[in-house]
């Protein structure tokens, strides 16, 4: 459950309830950013995933040789470049940036 895994990484570093600020006011500050920061990263990781499984079934699409043949290579390939290059960020890192081409 994601309420739970975000409790446990919440109060994980900190034994017998203590965290480092005093104050009701400051202590609740704290928890609520560190709460947002670990959903934060959930979704980031998610929507990283979810860019990565776009560019794998794109690419094996414009790959297919059958796909391409039955609906027109040349436009299919532009279209979901449009596409990919509309949603994915504009620089990705070296080792994570794809290069389309039709065979």
């Amino acid at each position: 459950n994601n309420v739970e895994a975000t409790i446990f990484q919440l109060g994980y570093h900190y034994s017998n309830a203590k965290s480092r600020y005093r104050g009701v006011i400051k202590h609740q500050m704290w928890a609520n950013i560190r709460c947002l920061w670990v959903n934060f990263v959930r979704i980031l990781k998610y929507t990283k995933q979810l860019c990565q499984r776009t560019t794998s079934i794109a690419q094996k699409a414009i790959k297919s040789k059958t796909f391409a043949y039955m609906t027109g290579g040349s436009e299919l390939y532009f279209a979901i470049k449009t596409f990919l290059s509309a949603i994915l960020p504009a620089r990705l890192f070296i080792s994570e940036n794809i290069q389309f081409s039709v065979n």
